[in-house]
């Protein structure tokens, strides 16, 4: 994993040398004309963006736009081999700060400012490859649906499969049968209309390996969906989303495994407007599990429940890592998973239990330096489907409204060190049921 990850930055970093050094750039700017523009002239800019790709056709180019607001480009009008530069990446309007418990105080944002911001949703061709999107934000929030959208949320960045063919289960969308790889998406933030809106701040479908970093997604329904194979995302933030902060997702009509996703942040905007990580699985008759992920350094606040697995499908081989959940309304963590492990993991002050992990009838998990700490719901719930085997080594759980400690099943098995129980409302206790 680290020799892709190398890997994939040294050829971004080629990438973006080659591509500055020799292809063909078209300057876009407010104060621009589409009619008198010049390819590869800074002082004589495009107004819009359809324009600037209309004159690089289908060769490779650069779209470098300038700060301020532009239409965002119509999908037919991009292919492979485009590079989308922006000036900066904006900020909601909204003054902000983040406590010492790493809340986010907040009035809702309505719109995007400063640097670069593309109004309208930004659609790339489900089979174009070597697309890169930088340093600007897209904002379909709610100044821009009230003034230029009849009050109506619509989606922002995405990177979807086709929806012509029709022959995956929903009917919509095409059967994965084959991948666009070179994507690359970096200092982006989303703005949709609000928290309960139907819509995605980004979406990832149908593809290889993609660089994903330094993201912030702010309202719709979900804020990062993934559903790649591979793919290294780093650095996001999901801020009030109703359902998904983040969701890793599996559709018959695109896979999700192995992908690493590291420094992230995912919180409410408003009173529990939005939920925690999500792992979906078997949402489909025709689709699989997600498989072989790792997730590490995160935190979630306030949220109506840190981690949380959907579908009839079981998750398997999921590694998390360095997490924070705290002041969650629901549990901290709340999963069903098989042959996973949960590591350095810290569950606080959440409405429901700290952590609830499920083993699935096969394969072995772990847990390793799991604390959960002033929860009003059990500490730390286990329970191991035979013959599965849920292994446990250095648990802490202090001061919980219930059980400090209740593990079920023939299976769970602690290695032989260090479980501390302190302060829990039932006497300390922990229950083992065989």
């Amino acid at each position: 994993m680290k020799k892709n990850l190398l890997f994939i930055l040294l050829l971004i970093s080629v990438l973006h040398s080659y591509a500055a050094a020799y292809l063909p750039v078209a300057f876009v700017a407010t104060t621009g004309n589409d009619k008198l523009a010049r390819i590869n002239s800074s002082l004589h800019p495009f107004l819009t963006i359809d324009a600037a790709l209309d004159a690089i056709g289908l060769d490779s180019g650069i779209i470098s736009i300038g700060p301020g607001h532009f239409k965002s480009p119509q999908r037919r009008k991009i292919s492979s081999n485009t590079y989308f530069i922006g000036s900066g990446q904006p900020v909601v309007n909204s003054a902000s700060s983040v406590d010492a418990m790493g809340l986010l105080a907040t009035s809702s944002p309505t719109a995007l400012e400063t640097g670069t911001i593309l109004n309208g949703m930004f659609w790339i061709p489900w089979n174009v490859s070597n697309i890169s999107i930088r340093d600007l934000g897209v904002d379909v929030g709610l100044d821009w649906c009230r003034k230029y959208n009849d009050d109506k949320p619509s989606e922002a960045l995405l990177f979807a499969q086709d929806i012509s063919a029709g022959t995956s289960a929903d009917r919509v969308h095409r059967l994965q049968d084959s991948l666009r790889t070179g994507i690359i998406v970096e200092n982006v933030t989303t703005l949709c209309r609000d928290a309960a809106a139907p819509v995605h701040g980004i979406v990832f479908e149908n593809c290889l390996d993609p660089y994903v970093n330094n993201i912030k997604t702010y309202f719709g329904f979900a804020g990062l969906v993934i559903k790649t194979v591979g793919g290294f995302y780093s650095n996001i933030e999901a801020n009030g989303h109703s359902v998904h902060g983040i969701v890793l997702k599996d559709n018959d009509y695109s896979h999700c495994r192995d992908v690493s996703i590291s420094n992230f942040t995912i919180r409410s905007i408003g009173d529990f407007d939005g939920d925690g990580f999500s792992i979906s699985s078997g949402a489909d008759p025709g689709s699989g599990n997600v498989v072989d992920c790792r997730i590490s350094n995160g935190s979630v606040y306030r949220v109506k429940e840190g981690f949380h697995t959907m579908g009839p499908g079981i998750p398997s081989g999921i590694r998390v890592t360095n997490i924070k959940s705290a002041e969650n309304s629901g549990d901290g963590f709340n999963c069903t998973l098989a042959g996973s492990s949960l590591s350095s993991f810290m569950s606080l002050k959440n409405a429901g239990a700290g952590v609830s992990f499920v083993n699935a009838a096969t394969g072995r998990s772990e847990l390793l330096n799991v604390s959960a700490i002033n929860n009003v719901g059990n500490g730390i719930n286990l329970i191991a489907g035979y013959p599965g085997t849920i292994n446990f080594l250095n648990i802490l759980s202090f001061y919980n409204k219930a059980f400090g400690l209740k593990a079920e099943g023939p299976q769970i098995k602690g290695i032989g060190a260090d479980i501390r129980l302190n302060g829990n409302n039932n006497v300390d206790s922990m229950i083992l049921k065989r």
